[in-house]
């Protein structure tokens, strides 16, 4: 029976060997000797000719490291078996916001701290600015039309479309085709 896919899946690139050893900062040795290894990640396409690099899934590679696998041979120091998984936890969330999956919180809450402030001081000053209009108008439809059409400018200001931050994080997940 054919599952499936997710709409929510983000087409990973393939990566080559010696960039999987980089982005987890071990020698291209050691991620070359992993499909020879019984409890080590597989290459997601193995290469055809001798002399190319293997293709790995680093989504693959780093649920390796999440469930304990040490890419080291014999002995293993627990200072390099953290390290390795620290480096498997950055290069996860290197791909997340690379994809568009997550973005920067402080980032965000800055954009969101002056939007909030820029139509608070649209409100506040809403009194004043239609005073006049207010005063010159004759009936009850005039004023709440004034007001109506002020306060909607004011609350334009609480679009989450006008945060650039969502709005790159967006472009980035439809470029990664999600």
């Amino acid at each position: 029976m054919l599952k499936k896919k997710s709409k929510n899946l983000v087409a990973e690139r393939l990566l080559p060997s010696a960039e999987i050893a980089q982005r987890l900062g071990l020698r291209q040795q050691t991620v070359a000797a992993w499909p020879h290894q019984t409890d080590s990640p597989k290459p997601a396409r193995k290469s055809v000719k001798r002399g190319q690099p293997h293709l790995w899934r680093l989504s693959e590679v780093l649920e390796h490291f999440r469930k304990g696998f040490v890419p080291v041979g014999r002995m293993v120091s627990p200072a390099k078996s953290r390290l390795a998984r620290y480096q498997a936890d950055l290069a996860e969330l290197d791909f997340g916001v690379k994809s568009g999956k997550l973005v920067d919180r402080d980032e965000l809450g800055r954009e969101a701290d002056q939007m909030i402030i820029s139509a608070r001081n649209k409100l506040l000053a809403l009194g004043s600015k239609v005073a006049a209009q207010v005063a010159a108008s004759g009936s009850a439809d005039e004023i709440r039309q004034i007001l109506h059409e002020e306060i909607e400018q004011a609350l334009a200001e609480l679009d989450v479309g006008k945060l650039s931050t969502l709005a790159k994080a967006r472009e980035l997940r439809r470029q990664y085709g999600h």
